[in-house]
């Protein structure tokens, strides 16, 4: 029998675990077999990393809600957008008059309030509400406008979001709305608001021209995106005449203030009206005491008839907004005042109505004696008051209130006065009795004044010495044939600085006003340009040169660097983006738009996609990486330079195009 041969097997492999390296790799990265470890550099993970700029997307999101980075577009607005920003910019500059309009007039907000407090029987702060309202508003806007200016200054699309647009409306519609109504109960406030723009106006025309200036780096900018020449000529010489308009605008500014020192008018004097009805209970000895206090020249008040024929101060018709008769005759509380006698009126309180309403505002700065003591006041007769004016040397003006013909005094109230006058022992040439100039044959003993302009000869010959009127019912011309006939002029109702300077520019004799606190304490007129308190002509004019002249150098300027800008700048490759398939095949800078916002999300993320991988395989052609057995990476090195290489030379790479696919050796 043959001898079998044995057969010799190799000897099987047999590998040393290491069970350190198995946990450590297997723990970090689950490859727990040994084929799966690695000693090869560690590849790139391709993976895309933007750099988030918060800036960016809030300014985009806040106004369009464009929070993600794929919706923030950078092509030309469209026109509804374009639509969108002008009314936003009319609605700004819309909100922003009426603002200036509302802070003027803080002079006779009392005078609204009074309004609708008779409409709806209560006090109401309603100046203040509609101060609040219009600054909530022009707040908002300017928010809006700041926005606006980023998305212009960064190139993006100015996108605004349908909530902004229906907020926008609500408050375009509500500022109108107020615009109507103040011209239905409070017309004569625009007459303030102009005699304002003769104060304020040197100072505005700076300002407006410091805010052209620094827009005029955003508008250049802009101006030089424009590709129709027609539109271009159209823009500038919009922008020219903006411009120059506001250049020249001191020209038609005729402000009484801009003056030499030397020329400035005496001070005008102060009459309180009603007394110090600024800080204290209207038509009131208190009230009248605090105003000579601060050295008034006059006080004002109304005078009416009592039943039993005694003259007291009242300025309503009825005592339901000045005392308590709610509570003391309570079924008599809406009778005319000269229904009552004059012990019936002495039982009413006419001081602290006016802590428990604060109409002024001015509560919270009063003392407790000074609460106490309005506490206390009545309804003064007018002998307690010219008892007062004959103790301080101070003259009084007042209006008689004649009762009706139901009135047992009917036609006697001047003959009462005139009889309260003399046992007062005042002098009667400290009375400016305000009455009809050609009437007043009865009156020659008192220093004699009209509520109504009449030309300066009239009144001359009637011996007319003061003229009471309303600042809607005289100009600077009829102030200066005043002053030439040596008439003196009294306004009515001064109650802020600037108005009183303006007044005080101009000359008049005196001023009538609830806050004889305030303009006692000026000194000068207010709303000067330099340490002097006056600006002379020759040093507003040098001023007005100075920053036109400046302005337009930095204007020119302006232009001049972004032309150079633009025309010698280069486009950056990666700035083009690829157009969809739908609406053709030619490559476009990223400035040139689409025509829909769909497209412009569609190249925004292909964009994106080919500046990544770009990134991924801009390498050396002789550099291998090993991407580990379980990479899910298909595309090769050498098919992704190529892809690249087509994106970056603006070449369209074809669909069907076959790419050979390296085999994968083990």
């Amino acid at each position: 029998m043959a001898k079998m041969k044995m057969v010799t097997h190799a000897k099987l492999q047999y590998y040393k675990h290491n069970y350190c390296l198995v946990c450590m790799t297997g723990l970090l990265g689950c490859r727990w077999h040994r084929y799966k470890q690695s000693t090869h550099d560690s590849r790139k993970v391709i993976t895309q990393y933007y750099k988030h700029n918060y800036c960016l997307v809030c300014m985009a999101g806040l106004l369009g809600c464009r929070w993600h980075r794929y919706k923030q577009s950078t092509h030309d607005s469209r026109k509804r957008d374009l639509f969108v920003f002008m009314l936003m910019l009319l609605t700004f500059l819309f909100s922003a008059c009426l603002l200036y309009s509302i802070i003027i007039a803080e002079n006779d907000f009392d005078d609204l309030n009074w309004f609708f407090y008779t409409v709806t029987g209560h006090w109401t702060r309603v100046y203040t509400i509609f101060l609040a309202l219009i600054c909530i508003v022009f707040i908002y806007l300017t928010f809006l406008m700041v926005l606006y200016l980023c998305h212009i200054l960064h190139g993006h699309q100015l996108y605004t979001h349908i909530v902004h647009v229906v907020v926008m409306l609500v408050f375009l519609s509500f500022l109108i709305a107020l615009v109507v109504t103040v011209q239905e109960i409070w017309h004569t406030e625009w007459s303030v608001i102009w005699l304002s723009l003769k104060i304020t106006g040197p100072f505005l025309q700076i300002g407006a021209v410091c805010v052209m200036t620094a827009l005029s780096w955003v508008i250049a900018r802009q101006w030089y995106t424009i590709s129709d020449s027609f539109l271009q000529l159209k823009w500038m010489l919009s922008f020219i005449i903006i411009l120059v308009g506001l250049y020249i605008s001191p020209l038609f500014i005729n402000s009484p203030c801009v003056i030499l020192i030397s020329d400035l008018p005496p001070r005008p004097k102060i009459i309180g009206q009603r007394g110090a009805s600024g800080i204290a209970p209207e038509n009131t000895l208190a009230s009248f005491q605090v105003a000579v206090d601060y050295d008034v020249f006059a006080i004002e008040f109304d005078v009416k008839i009592s039943n039993d024929g005694v003259p007291f101060l009242m300025h309503d018709n009825t005592f339901v907004r000045t005392t308590n008769i709610d509570e003391v005759f309570p079924s008599m509380a809406k009778y005319h005042v000269s229904s009552f006698n004059i012990s019936q009126v002495k039982q009413l309180n006419a001081g602290n109505w006016y802590l428990q309403q604060d109409p002024m505002g001015s509560v919270r700065s009063l003392s407790e004696q000074s609460k106490r003591l309005y506490r206390n006041q009545s309804v003064p007769t007018l002998l307690e008051v010219l008892s007062l004016a004959n103790h301080t040397g101070s003259y009084v003006m007042f209006n008689i209130d004649s009762p009706d013909d139901w009135h047992p005094y009917y036609n006697k109230s001047h003959d009462l006065v005139k009889e309260v006058i003399e046992l007062g022992g005042i002098n009667p040439k400290q009375i400016l009795w305000l009455t009809d100039p050609f009437n007043n044959e009865d009156y020659q003993n008192y220093t004699i004044a009209v509520q109504q302009y009449y030309p300066s000869e009239l009144l001359l010959r009637n011996n007319v010495s003061y003229v009471n009127l309303q600042y809607s019912d005289i100009s600077e011309s009829n102030v200066r044939d005043y002053q030439k006939a040596n008439i003196s002029t009294i306004i009515y109702t001064v109650n802020t600085k600037w108005f009183y300077s303006y007044y005080w520019c101009l000359g008049v004799d005196a001023v009538s006003t609830n806050n004889c606190h305030i303009l006692n304490a000026m000194e000068a007129p207010v709303w000067h340009l330099f340490n002097t308190n006056l600006q002379s002509p020759r040093n507003y004019l040098i001023l007005w040169i100075t920053v036109d002249v400046m302005s337009f150098l930095i204007v020119i300027t302006a232009f001049i660097v972004q032309r150079i800008w633009w025309t010698g700048s280069s486009y950056n490759p990666e700035k083009l983006s690829i157009s969809s398939n739908e609406h053709g095949t030619r490559t476009r800078i990223s400035m040139s738009r689409s025509g829909t916002h769909r497209n412009s999300k569609r190249q925004m993320k292909q964009k994106l996609i080919m500046r990544d991988v770009g990134d991924i395989y801009s390498q050396d052609d002789g550099i291998e990486e090993d991407y580990g057995i379980e990479s899910n990476y298909t595309i090769q090195s050498a098919d992704g330079r190529e892809l690249v290489q087509s994106f970056r030379s603006q070449s369209r790479y074809q669909d069907g195009t076959s790419l050979e696919l390296n085999k994968v050796t083990m």
